[in-house]
């Protein structure tokens, strides 16, 4: 009795979490995947790459994509060189 009502309250437990993670993804912007880069978006993280603030660039792409730390940094340094030159 003690097993079958420990293996019910674990279930519900995983029930919970895997609906919330689900109700917080739905929430999130949508990922860079399925969202187009916006010239305006693209140009705003130039001008902050311009003036020094790569950080902020990364929070801008982060915010704008829905995407990682890791995926931001990346996504922003990759078009720092392509737009920008190398060295930025």
């Amino acid at each position: 009795m003690k097993i079958a009502l420990t293996a019910l309250f674990i279930g519900l437990v995983l029930w919970l979490l895997t609906r919330s993670r689900r109700e917080e993804r739905a929430s999130l912007p949508p990922s860079r995947d399925s969202a187009l880069p916006s010239a305006d978006s693209e140009e705003t993280i130039l001008q902050l790459l311009r003036s020094g603030r790569k950080i902020e660039a990364i929070k801008h792409h982060r915010q704008h994509f829905g995407t990682g730390l890791k995926e931001a940094k990346q996504a922003v340094e990759q078009l720092a060189r392509e737009r920008l030159g190398p060295g930025r």
